[in-house]
């Protein structure tokens, strides 16, 4: 049950954190382009 519940906290964390990476690029990329249209 320990090892399983290990493997579940693994995954979650994984996922939790490609999906707060897919977040945060996409909000990123919007804002350096109005920054860039900006400084042209």
């Amino acid at each position: 049950m320990t090892r399983y519940r290990g493997i579940i906290t693994i995954t979650l964390s994984t996922c939790y954190d490609s999906f707060l990476h897919h977040i945060s690029s996409s909000l990123f990329h919007p804002l350096s382009s109005i920054v860039h249209l900006g400084h042209t």
